[in-house]
């Protein structure tokens, strides 16, 4: 039970290397283990520090089977000073796979943990992965 508690650690380090570096403005992938779909963020450039932002997250399928998506959801914590943002973001359903984040507002510069949670018929999935906001 350990060792497989250590794989998915490794997974989601793993994970984590594909998505969100400070300062692109290319779009982000992100796969959803167990459960065969890319998150794909389309310009997190626009994350700036202390400003509203909205996100357009559209969950993209790696196979033909196209996963049916009951609920999404986005958060963001800074785990070095144990808070989360001073806003609750809502997240508005565009279509069957994208998304609108509204209300993104990260009131501090440094790392920021962003979680994504998508509920399925199998179960919920959730990812977490780093970005480090810079000051300016």
């Amino acid at each position: 039970m350990k060792a497989l508690k250590h794989l998915h650690h490794l997974q989601m380090l793993l994970l984590s290397s594909f998505f969100f570096f400070a300062g692109s403005a290319t779009a982000s992938d992100l796969v959803f283990p167990h459960y065969n779909f890319i998150v794909s963020i389309a310009d997190k450039s626009a994350l700036k520090l202390n400003s509203h932002t909205t996100l357009l997250v559209t969950l993209v399928p790696t196979s033909k089977d196209v996963p049916v998506v009951n609920d999404f959801s986005f958060d963001a914590k800074m785990p070095q000073h144990k808070h989360g943002m001073v806003t609750k973001p809502k997240v508005v359903k565009i279509s069957d796979l994208n998304y609108r984040v509204e209300g993104v507002r990260l009131h501090m510069a440094g790392l920021w943990v962003f979680e994504f949670s998508a509920l399925h018929p199998v179960g919920e999935t959730k990812v977490t992965s780093p970005f480090d906001l810079p000051t300016k």
